[in-house]
Order: structure tokens, then C-alpha cells, then sequence
């Protein structure tokens, strides 16, 4: 048949090589040495967990892949793609992912020279105010320009909290941003209690092709409830079982969760065992983001492995 699966899946395999040929891309490349050979990049229609254990990094991890990654590939390189990163900050506020990014230039430009945490850029340690060299950094048009990139390509929302308003404030996006084919179908008219025909929505097409969608939601368990859903886990499965893969399937997202390791991952017995590495199994909260690998197309990142590669 001209229009069954096997000859869609065909075409657009073709469609893709093409595409390496015209000088497109098919992902925003990784910049991971031979880690690379497996996660080569930031890819369409994706599911991303990032996991590891407590305080190990998983924040840092997830903005230097997902984050700053596609921002300064596409600051260097405007006419091969366009990205917008829709991140939602659920352990701190938009100011502090505005200054965390801050100490991640300041350690990237300088050549790796002006190594600052959080703290001491907001002067919290007594005595110690922030040096002015610092501030005279921030202040250069070198990395205003990269603040300004920043602020047109991302959005950062940390009020909205629960798995239905994330949904829908993604969808709105997308939905405004894109147009939907049509084809006529049999449905149910349940007022006549007859079949009819009906034009339905049947692919999602954005404007711009080359535009990447990322959904960052760092961290899954600081979800909050809604109607129906009584807690956190349940939270969980809902955005990761049903509006992920919407967001996935139906409009080609990356989506990005961060998941911390379960505590007892971390517990003396494990130690012994040898059984401290992240794990699917090791997922805190909710084991069952991770189910079916194949049919959700699942990367988790082992924050332990990638600084062995």
C-alpha cells in the first residue's frame, strides 16, 4: 500500500539522510567524545530522563546538555537550526537559573579561570563580597549577548506546578506555533446515535521545521497535585505516562525530566552489593517513568557513567 506505515517510515527515513546531504541536521550535536557514539545529540521526539543520586549534580547535568548546550550551538550556528526550551524550574526561581547560568559563563569563557558558586555570587559568606572583576565580567557585552540569547530562546516558568498546567502551557505554545492536517474520518455522532463523517486533526506541522522543542521539568517529585490526583507519584506517572508522550508522539518535543535515584540506592547494603550506579530500578518516587523503554524511546543519563566515558 502507498500509504501504510512501512512506506511512511521508509520515506522519512529518506527524508533524513537528505537532509544530512543538504547540510541540515537531524539532532544538535553532544559534545560528549565517545559517549557521543550512543547519545549523539539532542534529538526530535525524544524522552530524556536525567538521574542520579542526592546532590550529585543532576541539575547542573541536565542545563549543560538540554540548557546552555543548544543555546550556544545555535548563537554560533543560527542558519542550522532554532530552539525554544520551555524549562520548568520546580526547585528554584527564575532568577536563580538566570544566575546559575551566570556561573556556568563565567567558568566557560575565562577558559575555565573564574570558577564562582551560587553563594558567593550573591555574597552570602560573611566578609567576602563578591569580586568586582566578576561584576565587570557580567557586565561585558561578550556575555550580555549570551544573557540575550537566553532570554528570546527560553522561557522559565516557576509557578506552574502541576502535571495539567505544565501540559497545557506547552500545548498553548506549540498550538500557536503550528497548524494541524485534517482527514476525513467515520465518527460516532453521539446526538444522532449515527455514523458520520468528520474532518479530524491528523498531523501536527509547525511553522518553522527546524525549530527544536525542549520541555525541561527539573524535578519531577516537586510536582504539586490537582483534581484526582492525591500524590506526588501519581503526579508523576500522569505527566510521564500520558502528556510527555503526547507532547513526544503527537508534536515531536524533547521532553526532559529530572528524577532523583531512590535514598535507599544510596544505603549501606547497596554500597556492599555494588549497587550504588543509577539505575531504572533506582528511580525514586515512581519506577514506572521508566517502563517500557522502547515504546517511550527512553535515554537515562547516569550522571556516574558520563564522568567515566
Amino acid at each position: 500500500m502507498e500509504n501504510s506505515l512501512y512506506d511512511k517510515a521508509l520515506r522519512n527515513l529518506k527524508i533524513k539522510k537528505q537532509r544530512v546531504l543538504d547540510g541540515k541536521l537531524n539532532c544538535i550535536p553532544f559534545k560528549l567524545g565517545a559517549f557521543t557514539k550512543d547519545v549523539p545529540g539532542i534529538e526530535k521526539e525524544q524522552l530524556v530522563i536525567v538521574t542520579a543520586g542526592s546532590k550529585v549534580g543532576k541539575t547542573q547535568l541536565c542545563d549543560w546538555l538540554y540548557l546552555y548546550t543548544p543555546l550556544e550551538y545555535t548563537l554560533k550556528n543560527p542558519d542550522k537550526c532554532k530552539v525554544k526550551i520551555l524549562y520548568y524550574s520546580l526547585e528554584v526561581s527564575k532568577e536563580k537559573k538566570i544566575q546559575q547560568m551566570m556561573c556556568y559563563l563565567l567558568f566557560k569563557m575565562s577558559n575555565y579561570n573564574a570558577h564562582i558558586d551560587i553563594k558567593s555570587l550573591n555574597s552570602v559568606f560573611e566578609g567576602r563580597p563578591v569580586d568586582d572583576r566578576i561584576l565587570e565580567l557580567l557586565e561585558t557585552e561578550e556575555y550580555k549577548k549570551f544573557g540575550k540569547h537566553l532570554e528570546e530562546h527560553v522561557t522559565f516558568e516557576d509557578n506552574i506546578r502541576n502535571p495539567t498546567g505544565i501540559f497545557l502551557n506547552v500545548k498553548e505554545f506549540l498550538e500557536k506555533n503550528g497548524t494541524w492536517t485534517t482527514v476525513n474520518k467515520e465518527v460516532h455522532d453521539m446526538t444522532t446515535n449515527t455514523k458520520v463523517t468528520r474532518p479530524v486533526k491528523d498531523a501536527y506541522i509547525p511553522n518553522d521545521p527546524e525549530l527544536y522543542v525542549i520541555v525541561v521539568i527539573d524535578h519531577l517529585a516537586l510536582m504539586n497535585t490537582e483534581a484526582k490526583i492525591n500524590d506526588v507519584r501519581d503526579a508523576m506517572i500522569l505527566f510521564s505516562s500520558k502528556y510527555a508522550l503526547e507532547l513526544r508522539d503527537k508534536y515531536k518535543c524533547t521532553v526532559v525530566m529530572v528524577q532523583q535515584q531512590a535514598m535507599s540506592q544510596e544505603g549501606v547494603e547497596n554500597k556492599k552489593l555494588g549497587m550504588v550506579l543509577p539505575s531504572m530500578n533506582g528511580l525514586g518516587e515512581a519506577k514506572i517513568t521508566a517502563r517500557d523503554r522502547i515504546r517511550k524511546n527512553l535515554v537515562i543519563l547516569k550522571i556516574s557513567c558520563i564522568f567515566t566515558v
